[in-house]
């Protein structure tokens, strides 16, 4: 033992609050990471939701004022799709195309300093869907599966039943024996 007006803390005792310390420094970092994870998730959800609404506002938009048939020629050019479903992609320093013309005015430049991907329903002219990420320079469709991806799915509008036959087409019908007889 030693005498009383030793002072100082052995190698040991240091050696375990210095491993408590890192252990503690450890868990704290793994906890932020985690939160900023989330905090992104919940940031590009929020503007996949605003891209979405904004997109078919202008769609309707484009309804009314009778152009988006031009609008959908556009979308052509941009994508190689030939399905009802097309996907268009708008990346962070892209100010060209169709996804570009759809949401320039509507958006201001930080929401649209992000990558954007529209998936449009070209036949009944709405959003399927929206994919954001404000980190991303550009997305593709391999990382539209990524937990920090934002996506937003609105309420697809229900496609209207098929128009009846014309009326010259219930002319052609064969009578039935009763009408016949």
């Amino acid at each position: 033992m030693k005498g009383l007006d030793a002072r100082g803390f052995t190698l040991a005792e240091l050696m375990v609050v210095l491993a408590i310390l890192a252990l503690g420094s450890a868990l704290t970092v793994a906890g932020l990471n985690g939160y900023q994870k989330h905090a992104l998730a919940v940031q590009n959800r929020a503007g996949a939701q605003r891209v979405y609404q904004t997109a078919e506002a202008g769609l309707a938009e484009l309804k009314a004022t009778g152009q988006l048939a031009s609008w959908l020629r556009l979308v052509e050019q941009d994508t190689a799709d030939e399905a009802e479903t097309v996907t268009l992609f708008l990346d962070r320093q892209q100010r060209t195309g169709a996804v570009w013309q759809l949401l320039q005015n509507a958006l201001t430049e930080e929401e649209l300093d992000a990558a954007i991907c529209l998936q449009l329903d070209t036949d009944a002219g709405h959003l399927v869907a929206v994919y954001y990420d404000a980190t991303a320079d550009t997305l593709r469709r391999e990382d539209l599966n990524n937990a920090e991806v934002g996506c937003w799915m609105g309420d697809a509008p229900a496609k209207p039943a098929a128009a009846p036959p014309p009326e010259e087409a219930l002319l052609w019908r064969q009578a039935t024996p009763e009408e016949a007889g």
